[in-house]
């Protein structure tokens, strides 16, 4: 064991103060942010501490609006987990609160009429008095308010929303979201799963929206020309024919709902198939701001404790070097007399492990050993009261917190993304004993993401890489209290570490980070492998043409009376879509390989990862507890396959088992020339599946789930394993087609 103590992190206070009936005082680095709205720079990339307030950057328009005079009428959160998004709804209510009095709380809005000074050196330098309203957008707060208003659609309940806003005259709007919304109405696929799908196929069909788009630019010099050929596109795009109401409608619900100004919380997060999405909503947001009459309000702020730097280079090549800012909370001396602490002392603690692999694996390793881990530490958990314990696998958070309650007779909460096993409890746990009371959670990413727990004083963390770290020791010490943090680390990486801290008894929370840079990989390595790789790929293309593509194609209806507004659209759209390498060859593969599976479109426009299924926990009352990627299901569980009634899988209990083996489908009778046909082709798993049976393949759990599902699979041909490939099956993101232990192909899944 080797414990070292790490101190306080404290950030820099500014000038500036808030008051009303209360009073805070700026940190530093959000000061930068509200001067950030009064720039000429659309984008701004965040750094700072976890905790240490960079929610604030949704009221950062406001107070530039009291102090700058610019005109923001509001700021849009997106969060990457529902139970993130709610939390900061509450976290808002509490700032709100202390700024003015709720004045309506009805339809999912919160009203407030705030009033407050904006002071610097005891000179009132600002003064607000208006209407802010806060307005939370997920799944699960839309399907309760149609219950509660009894309305037919989700859209209903939008437009309720929509006009208790208008007509409470609200002037800023703060609207809390997850990404599926803003990137749905952005892009126009805001519809029906029945009309997504056929405007989807249109505009993937053979490069007609690229090629639409390049003619309607050649003809911007001679007006009526560009207005015959634009009416001729119309009239030729006879899915949306009689459709302009809609747009309409779905347009005022984007303008009232999602106000110009992005807040994207924690964008580290986003990786691999999910990072091209994100690029496509921060680009969608930037052609929709092209035909605005405000289009200097449409800003984006990155926000992160572990920024994500290969989305600034992406943002950079496409508007230049110029168009982005960086603002960075660094620590500093906890001494001064200017200062805010955002974590307490800690006290860390190395644990090492002899693991059996090396380099990137044996961290990954790490993980099987944290429930004998658990058990030798239950009563030192016990003696703090509030504490996380961090796994990676579902199955060693769950048999770390047997381990725990065997010990301790406590029952935990397990958070993992999956519906816990019945003798523990949920997440319903983390909000009632968010800021005090005994709380013992087991949890990995769900964590990470989840609650903004406070008071957390004893943490165990597995991480398999730097930024997975930061975020995990984040969780603890918040608020400035005193904390323990045990880290797992490899035994042969303990030596560097020490050595690389020089041996003392104490040190900064930035050396702590910089040894451990030593020796773990920075990010994980499927999301250097989306960073690097997939937007090479067709794939990472496919999902963002999809959406732009999309969005120019109802432009064209939009715009029908006025063709030379979309000009700038135009140019932007073909310049971006050069710059992602959507090319010839790649608008043939789409319209061969791709466009005549519109159901598969659906499914690829989703923001998420698609595949899911449903399970139930045995014993459980319930038909159904939740949906989860089956492999994941698979690789934790001991599963049986139940067809009474649907399709379902019963999770009987927790074991581990190796995804690369879980991610494997046997072929009995390969056919080399079958497979070659598919390569590059994207399928419904079903119909895939079906096509490659003839070849005869092993029946399994996975192989029936794949025949039973239409999950978008990408088929690449190969011979023999390949390293990326591999890579990817290992985290459950591909199946390989085998016959006698030797890989024929790939399934991506979609």
């Amino acid at each position: 064991m080797y414990t070292i103590e790490v101190e306080p992190v404290c950030v820099e206070l500014g000038y500036i103060k808030v008051r009303s009936k209360e009073e805070f005082t700026l940190r530093r680095f959000q000061e930068s942010t509200i001067d950030f709205f009064k720039s000429h720079h659309p984008y701004l990339f965040l750094s700072a501490p976890t905790g240490s307030g960079k929610t604030f950057t949704l009221l950062a328009p406001l107070v530039s609006n009291v102090l700058y005079r610019t005109r923001y009428d509001g700021a849009l959160g997106i969060y990457p987990t529902k139970p993130l998004t709610v939390d900061q709804l509450e976290s808002l209510k509490s700032t709100l609160g202390k700024l003015g009095e709720v004045k309506l709380n009805e339809h999912g809005v919160t009203i407030y009429d705030l009033e407050f000074e904006v002071v610097s050196d005891n000179e009132k330098i600002g003064h607000y008095n208006g209407r802010v309203g806060l307005v939370l957008l997920t799944r699960d707060t839309i399907e309760r308010l149609r219950g509660s208003l009894a309305m037919e659609s989700g859209q209903s309940v939008l437009d309720a929303i929509r006009k208790v806003l208008l007509t409470e005259d609200v002037d800023y709007l703060i609207t809390l979201t997850v990404p599926e919304y803003p990137y749905l109405m952005f892009s126009h696929m805001y519809r029906s799963r029945h009309d997504l799908a056929k405007i989807l196929d249109l505009a993937a069909s053979g490069g007609l929206v690229y090629r639409v788009a390049s003619k309607m630019l050649s003809s911007m010099n001679d007006e009526d020309r560009l207005k015959k050929y634009n009416e001729k596109i119309v009239k030729s795009i006879k899915v949306l024919a009689g459709g302009r109401v809609v747009e309409r409608e779905l347009a005022d619900l984007s303008s009232a709902l999602l106000p110009p100004v992005l807040f994207f919380d924690e964008f580290h997060t986003w990786g691999f198939y999910e990072l091209p999405t994100a690029i496509a909503l921060v680009l969608l947001h930037r052609l929709v701001s092209l035909t605005s009459t405000r289009r200097e309000m449409y800003r984006v702020v990155f926000s992160s404790a572990t920024p994500n730097q290969y989305v600034a280079d992406t943002l950079r090549k496409i508007v230049g070097e110029s168009s982005v800012e960086v603002v960075e909370a660094k620590p500093v001396d906890c001494g001064g007399s200017s200062v805010a602490k955002v974590r307490g002392k800690t006290i860390v603690e190395l644990d090492p492990i002899m693991t059996r692999m090396h380099g990137v694996l044996a961290w990954v390793e790490l993980d099987n050993y944290l429930p004998d881990v658990v058990g030798n530490k239950a009563d030192e958990i016990l003696k703090h009261k509030r504490a996380i314990v961090f796994g990676r696998r579902v199955w060693s958070v769950e048999d770390s917190a047997k381990a725990f309650l065997s010990k301790t007779k406590i029952t935990p909460a397990v958070i993992t993304g999956i519906t816990p096993p019945q003798q523990f409890r949920g997440k319903e746990e983390l909000v009632d004993k968010k800021a005090s009371g005994e709380l013992y959670v087991f949890g990995n990413y769900a964590v990470e993401l989840g609650v903004d727990l406070q008071d957390i004083r004893y943490s165990i963390v597995v991480a398999s890489n730097l930024g997975e770290l930061v975020q995990r020791m984040g969780r603890s010490g918040r608020g400035g209290v005193d904390s323990k943090v045990v880290i797992l680390v490899p035994n042969s990486y303990v030596g560097v570490i020490i050595e690389k801290l020089g041996k003392k008894s104490s040190v900064q929370y930035s050396e702590l980070v910089e040894a451990f840079s030593w020796v773990m990989p920075d990010e994980h390595i499927v999301k250097k492998l989306g960073n690097k790789v997939v937007m090479m790929y067709r794939i990472g293309r496919l999902r963002v043409f999809l959406p732009l593509a999309t969005y120019v194609l109802v432009s064209f209806l939009r715009y029908r009376d006025k063709p030379l507004d979309l000009g700038p659209v135009l140019r932007e759209f073909v310049n971006i879509m050069q710059l992602a390498g959507v090319d010839n060859k790649f608008l043939s593969w789409l319209s061969m390989r791709v466009s005549k599976n519109p159901e598969v479109l659906v499914e690829l426009a989703s923001f998420r990862l698609s595949p899911s299924t449903p399970y139930v926990r045995a014993g459980s009352s319930n038909l159904v507890d939740g949906e989860s990627n089956p492999i994941t299901i698979l690789s934790n569980y001991d599963v049986e396959l139940d067809t009474s009634g649907g399709f379902k899988l019963v999770i009987k209990k927790s074991m581990r088992r190796r995804i690369r083996d879980i991610a494997t489908v046997e072929m009995l009778a390969p056919d080399r020339n079958l497979l070659l046909s598919l390569d590059r082709g994207i399928l419904p798993s079903r119909l895939m599946l079906e096509l490659i049976g003839r070849t005869k393949l092993s029946n399994n759990l996975l192989t029936e789930i794949l025949r039973r599902l239409d999950i978008p699979v990408y088929l690449l041909y190969t011979r023999g394993e390949k390293f990326v490939l591999e890579t990817l099956r290992a985290h459950g993101l591909a199946i390989a087609l085998e016959h006698s232990g030797d890989v024929y192909a790939y399934m991506l899944l979609l």
